[in-house]
């Protein structure tokens, strides 16, 4: 979807259909998500498209100057509020059902009140689920905690905008130490410091040292700028996430059959430069390397996206959805496990592959026509790899051929491969329209066709 004003952050309303789309001119604008019908993509609809609103804030309406840095929403006993950072100016706190700004926190109020000299504010989050309590990082490596004040709280704008309630600032460096600007800011709701509230921030640290992720418990807030650690007035202290790499991005990974947004999370899951993803357990901080199955495997040289058949056709045959080939996902699932060559996260600690099960889309009603379920990749290793593509993480169903062909026998990598129709190629096994036939040239002296059959019957017959 082209736009003319840059996008420069992005909100989803929770439980809502809407995107928040904050933008290089400072305002910010709607989008609409929209279901294969036309109508707005509620619950677990998916979204088949999106389609810009015609209303939006301007940047006037929110007293605000500069490009939007940060925006995020929170909804909460009918009061629905939107914070939006402006690159020049600071926070804005806008009222989504009334449509009027009603909190304000500039950093000439920083300044002012914390003594955050030249400091600009960079980064921003809710603190806690009532959207009356928000942080933000400085350009100085300071952090404040700002409050709406009393009448606010209640959900009820005032005739103009006031400014926040300054509750206290922290830092990653002592006080008084140059240190590097906040990069981000989230809120972690309770863990293993035994403080029920958390600032994960990334950033703030000494300068010219790397950027790194640092849990400072809120206990540690002081509100006249004195060190609560150096006095020994607070019994939680700062923990430093162990550094892997060049940090990318980070999620807050919830108790196992979660489904409330706000429990308390059990570890941090943390992508490092490389592609290495790290999970920080939050009981014990000791951190567990994971890999997806697509890691573990050797260089893809060659990979396509199929449609497979689908159940249900008259007389309980089948529905080709591609002229490509007949194998349906449902019995590629049921025969995962039973033949040789599948792997698993082998690498990956027990407690935490729950993590890769990626869940499932619900299998819907009318399979839409043409829809791309299996993912083929041909590696350096000589095998192709069918995966069902139907989760959120590629789950591995087969892997042709299972071994390498007898003792000392190496495959060339995958120059390509087709996958077709099993009624073109010669018959294998009793039910030949559960073959599934790839083509692998070259291999060997001639290019030469694997064979697979569902049941797990294997031919290799040189063309």
């Amino acid at each position: 979807m082209p736009f003319a004003d840059p996008v420069t952050s992005v909100a989803i309303m929770h439980d809502e259909p809407f995107i928040l789309l904050g933008c290089a001119s400072g305002s910010v604008q709607v989008v609409s998500m929209m279901d294969s019908s036309g109508n707005s993509a509620v619950g677990s609809a998916p979204v088949h498209t999106l389609e810009l609103q015609p209303f939006q804030v301007d940047v006037e309406e929110m007293k605000g100057q500069g490009a939007v840095t940060c925006l995020t929403t929170r909804s909460h006993a009918g009061r629905h509020r939107m914070l939006v950072l402006h690159q020049a100016t600071g926070v804005t706190i806008w009222d989504l059902r009334y449509e009027c700004p009603v909190v304000l926190a500039r950093n000439e109020t920083a300044e002012e009140l914390a003594g955050l000299t030249g400091a600009k504010a960079t980064c921003a989050c809710w603190v806690g689920g009532q959207g009356i309590c928000f942080a933000l990082g400085y350009s100085t490596g300071d952090i404040c905690v700002w409050g709406l004040p009393g009448p606010l709280q209640q959900g009820v704008p005032m005739n103009r905008p006031v400014e926040a309630v300054l509750l206290g600032k922290m830092r990653v460096t002592p006080e008084g130490e140059l240190a590097e600007a906040v990069q981000q800011l989230t809120f972690i709701p309770g863990c293993a410091t035994e403080c029920p509230n958390n600032l994960l921030v990334l950033g703030g640290q000494v300068i010219e040292m790397p950027p790194a992720l640092t849990i400072l418990p809120l206990d540690c807030l002081s509100g006249d700028g004195t060190d609560q650690e150096a006095t020994g007035a607070t019994r939680f202290q700062p923990h430093s996430i162990p550094w892997f790499g060049a940090v990318q991005g980070w999620a807050l990974v919830p108790p196992e059959a979660s489904i409330n947004e706000f429990d308390d999370p059990t570890a941090i899951m943390v992508l490092t430069e490389g592609g290495q993803l790290m999970v920080h357990d939050l009981n014990t901080f000791q951190p567990v390397p994971l890999s997806l199955p697509l890691q573990e495997l050797q260089a893809i040289t060659h990979c396509c996206m199929c449609a497979s058949a689908t159940e249900g056709g008259p007389g309980g045959g089948l529905q080709a959805a591609t002229k490509l080939h007949s194998v349906t996902l449902e019995r590629l699932r049921a025969v995962k496990g039973q033949l040789p060559g599948l792997t698993s996260a082998a690498g990956t600690a027990s407690k935490w592959r729950w993590v890769f099960s990626g869940g499932g889309r619900p299998p819907p009603r009318h399979a839409p026509p043409g829809s791309s379920d299996l993912y083929f990749t041909g590696d350096e290793d000589g095998r192709v790899r069918v995966w069902d593509a139907t989760g959120s993480v590629p789950g591995l169903l087969a892997t042709v051929p299972f071994d390498s062909g007898g003792p000392g026998v190496r495959l060339r990598p995958v120059s390509s491969f087709q996958v077709t129709d099993s009624k073109s190629q010669p018959p294998v096994s009793p039910c030949d329209q559960w073959l599934l036939s790839i083509h692998l040239p070259p291999f060997g002296r001639a290019p030469a066709a694997l064979h697979w059959a569902v049941q797990g019957e294997w031919s290799l017959s040189q063309r």
